[in-house]
């Protein structure tokens, strides 16, 4: 059971370490940081997203994206295995399990990397996603892209 209905009843030192390990960074604007949480449930925040992930949304400053769900997913498997390159291969059958295999090439995952950066572009955030050409993919926030 997740939920121990402790809440903020509990010992919240993480969150008060993570920002201020987030503060100690020199390429994040320490007043931009927050902790974003709600009675029965948070978000994760990480390169000025802030992820919902019980109503599968993300958020940047005052919006949401609007994301596919392929996009939410790919987001939250790329952050998840940030400062890591990902072969697209691999990020194909985490989106789409046993079916890869039915696939002739992995061009949709180019084309699916591509929109979700414009998305995050166009609310204002620098490119996460490094590719690694030939392999794949990296989200690296601390990129100097």
């Amino acid at each position: 059971k997740m939920d121990n209905k402790d809440h903020s009843n509990g010992d919240l030192k993480d969150c008060i370490y993570g920002k201020k390990w987030l503060t100690e960074q020199d390429y994040i604007d320490s007043t931009a940081i927050g902790i974003y949480g709600g009675s029965y449930g948070g978000c994760m925040v990480l390169a000025a997203l802030a992820f919902y992930p019980d109503e599968f949304k993300v958020k940047v400053g005052e919006d949401f994206l609007d994301l596919t769900k392929k996009e939410y997913n790919m987001l939250i498997f790329l952050i998840s295995n940030c400062n890591r390159v990902i072969a697209k291969e691999t990020i194909a059958e985490h989106l789409w399990g046993d079916n890869i295999d039915m696939a002739n090439s992995f061009d949709f995952v180019y084309a699916h990397v591509k929109n979700l950066r414009k998305k995050l572009q166009d609310k204002g955030l620098q490119d996460y996603i490094q590719t690694i050409y030939g392999i794949g993919y990296k989200f690296q926030p601390d990129s100097e892209l």
